[in-house]
């Protein structure tokens, strides 16, 4: 059976995530750049994955069961995501369902890092945009100055 911490080790692994709570459920919600992609339910038996509306309505479609494309009950009925029961899930289908509402929300110069396997630690994050003021100035300068090969993208 799929638990939060499977979830929580999944969704944590994919660059630039964080966890905070839910205002009201005090359940889990994962953020990349602040962005939320996925949630645990209150009651943690089911999950929702940040999906475009047509792929929540295709899977909701194909397995009604365990799946169903979420609305808010606001006057506009904002689309929210798919939600899923998760003990009725594979791992498998769970680990997609987390990375494919991972990149659907992520900004997309993020996703192209990912899939080109920059590690983390090699890029500039929003959050980390301004080196530390105990760098000396010409190594921060050096940080921001474009290498040899995007000089060349750029001609």
């Amino acid at each position: 059976m799929i638990t939060t911490e499977d979830i929580r080790g999944w969704a944590t692994a994919l660059p630039e995530v964080e966890e905070t709570s839910h205002f009201r459920f005090r359940g889990p919600l994962f953020k990349v750049r602040g962005t939320v992609f996925a949630g645990m339910g209150k009651d943690e038996t089911a999950a929702v994955f940040c999906l475009s509306e047509q792929a929540a309505r295709s899977a909701a479609a194909a397995d009604p069961a365990t799946c169903e494309a979420l609305r808010r009950m606001d006057a506009r009925w904002t689309f929210l995501g798919l939600e899923v029961q998760v003990s009725d899930v594979s791992e498998a289908r769970i680990r997609g369902l987390v990375e494919g509402a991972w990149r659907h929300q992520a900004p997309k110069r993020l996703v192209a890092e990912y899939d080109q396997g920059t590690p983390a630690s090699a890029r500039l994050t929003h959050e980390s945009s301004r080196a530390p003021e105990s760098v000396p100035a010409a190594d921060r300068l050096a940080a921001y100055e474009p290498g040899p090969a995007r000089l060349e993208s750029m001609a």
